[in-house]
């Protein structure tokens, strides 16, 4: 498991702006008597839900919805009880 987060560690640190912080970030936890449960905790974070998000179903973006909107309530009645 440490391996992986080293390697996740490395591909974050890679696409960073500040990879010195994110360096010294991870050096802190990994020298913590804690580190297991923060590897397992980034990997789950950062890697496994990146993966399982890219699975999830997402709103189509491609569609103006106003006008679908506009499109499908052409016609709407409403019963109220009040005259």
């Amino acid at each position: 498991m440490v391996d992986a987060w080293m390697k996740l560690h490395e591909y974050q640190k890679s696409r960073n702006g500040n990879p010195e912080k994110v360096q010294q970030k991870f050096e802190e936890k990994s020298n913590s008597p804690h580190k297991l449960e923060y590897a397992r905790l980034e990997i789950m974070k950062f890697g496994w839900w990146n993966s399982a998000n890219r699975k999830l179903p997402h709103i189509n973006t491609s569609i103006y919805y106003p006008n679908e909107f506009e499109r499908l309530l052409i016609d709407i009645e409403c019963d109220c009880d009040e005259p």
